[in-house]
């Protein structure tokens, strides 16, 4: 896995693991051949979250997974609110980022280039994880919300 994103999309992925890790105490990625997913589950197992990443999301996403197969692994969230904590003196001097994996899939690197040629690089250790899904039936819920994508963008 390898993504590289634009501070737009920088913001965005940072308000998605920051709303996770408040959460959960692990955050679970899972890295496809098109797309990158990233879900947390609180302690007691009652509140699932999950959020889909298309590959046009991303500026660059390069996967070398044969098709249909995914990567998994988790990253505890306080690792992540560490290293996704965009304050507004790095959310100016950050031209881009890049994510991937090392080379043995042990340690995760965010790293982010900065105006003036500085590279501030993140490692976090990643853990190996079972596959993370809710068991629910859409049919079965008694609560549905609809609501339309302007009234949404106005909230």
């Amino acid at each position: 896995m390898k993504v590289v994103l634009q501070p737009t999309e920088l913001k965005v992925l940072v308000r998605a693991i920051n709303s996770l890790a408040k959460l959960g105490h692990e955050i679970y990625f899972e890295c496809g051949t098109d797309d990158l997913s990233i879900k947390t589950v609180n302690s007691s197992r009652s509140a699932f979250a999950v959020i889909h990443f298309k590959q046009i999301f991303f500026d660059k996403f390069a996967s070398t997974l044969p098709n249909g197969s995914v990567q998994r692994f988790k990253v505890p969230s306080s690792s992540c609110t560490n290293v996704f904590r965009l304050t507004s003196a790095l959310e100016k001097s950050v031209l881009k980022c890049k994510m991937f994996l090392s080379t043995e899939e042990t340690i995760l690197t965010v790293q982010y280039f900065c105006k003036f040629g500085i590279v501030k690089t993140y490692n976090m250790s990643i853990i190996d994880c079972e596959q993370l899904e809710a068991v629910y039936s859409l049919e079965c819920s008694a609560n549905h919300l609809l609501i339309s994508a302007r009234l949404l963008g106005k909230w």
